[in-house]
């Protein structure tokens, strides 16, 4: 439904608080394509998964963090949620046939938390 330049690896290492003279924040290592915003973010909703994993409460973690970012940017709730099934379940499958399975395991994990 939109059509906007994304990062396309936007994750919380590639956002850099700034230096003075410049804006509040800065987002390096890009890989650009245009899409919509959800598309982006569904990286970001994963960010520091093992980390996430090992909470507490994940799956309810999640979905909260998915709803701040959604509202964050005014991006569709909906189309994020399906944005980040599609990149986990993606990553997951990729993982899992590069021999990751640890990593393959932990993606599909979250995917079943969407």
């Amino acid at each position: 439904p939109e059509e906007v330049l994304l990062h396309g690896d936007f994750r919380q290492g590639a956002v850099l608080a700034a230096d003075t003279g410049r804006a509040p924040w800065l987002a390096v290592g890009p890989d650009p394509l245009v899409g919509e915003r959800a598309y982006d973010l569904a990286r970001l909703s994963r960010d520091r998964l093992h980390d996430l994993i090992a909470s507490a409460g994940a799956p309810a973690i999640t979905r909260r963090r998915m709803t701040k970012l959604a509202a964050s940017v005014e991006a569709d709730p909906e189309r994020l949620r399906g944005w980040t099934l599609f990149r986990a379940v993606e990553s997951g499958i990729r993982a899992h046939g590069e021999g990751r399975r640890t990593d393959a395991e932990a993606l599909l994990e979250f995917a079943t938390w969407l």
